[in-house]
């Protein structure tokens, strides 16, 4: 099979094609797991789970994920048990929050409606997500129709510790991920992505920085209060970074 990519000259081999896309946005990680130096086996390890991860989220039974990894069904039902009681855990108790809010944003939704659209997760752990939002004042139930619902549609969720950073992160990792599907596996046209380099001080950086990110919440509220609730939702990342000279391998 070929496939043609976006302003390719040629047509590329689809396996070629998937692994150097995937071997580009191993990049970043690459780069952390050298700055930690870790093992190329322990990497191996945390991409394997992160793998594992994603399937399960997309609602793949064990048992095909099992002839995937080439494992046993047992090896794999290890896996699942780590993902629970491990380092990721925490993590996890902080991205499902965000992952149910976001389904609250389009539309009110029960707790068994979520369970449908979160297989992934046990209700009891839906339960507890909820009851984090409704503590942050970021939900509330309705009592006639038992449905939940936002009590806001934008949230600053800006926050200093530790695992709600990372959560951020993974929010930009998939925002990351959208746009490289978007564009070069789906030829969407509504995706886009530019990277613009440039010099400045800290001070006009910082202008900058506020601003532009003002100017662009602003549109993003009004754009989206005019939209309809079936209507497409979009990523928007907003990122700014010093350039190390070491990135450009």
């Amino acid at each position: 099979m070929k496939l043609i990519s976006p302003n390719a000259l040629e047509p590329i081999e689809a396996a070629e094609y998937e692994a150097r896309l995937i071997f580009s946005m191993l990049r970043a990680p690459v780069r952390i797991a050298r700055r930690a130096r870790l093992t190329a086996r322990k990497l191996q390890d945390l991409v394997t789970m992160a793998y594992f991860q994603s399937l399960r989220a997309a609602g793949v039974k064990l048992k095909e994920i099992a002839e995937i990894f080439n494992l046993t069904p047992r090896t794999i039902a290890n896996f699942s048990q780590r993902s629970k009681t491990n380092f990721l855990a925490p993590e996890f108790e902080h991205s499902l929050p965000r992952r149910v809010e976001f389904y609250l944003w389009k539309h009110p939704q029960t707790l068994e409606a979520l369970h449908e659209l979160l297989s992934d997760c046990e209700i009891e752990d839906l339960e507890r997500a909820v009851a984090a939002l409704i503590e942050q004042g970021r939900a509330e139930r309705d009592p006639e129709s038992e449905a939940y619902r936002l009590t806001a549609k934008w949230v600053d969720l800006v926050d200093a510790d530790f695992k709600a950073r990372i959560d951020g992160l993974n929010n930009l990792s998939d925002a990351l991920g959208s746009v490289v599907e978007s564009r070069f596996l789906d030829s969407d046209p509504q995706g886009m992505a530019r990277t613009i380099t440039f010099r400045a001080n800290p001070e006009k950086l910082e202008t900058l920085r506020h601003e532009m990110f003002q100017l662009l919440l602003k549109h993003c509220i009004l754009i989206d209060e005019m939209a309809d609730p079936d209507d497409e939702s979009y990523y928007l990342v907003y990122a700014i970074s010093r350039v190390v000279d070491d990135e450009l391998f």
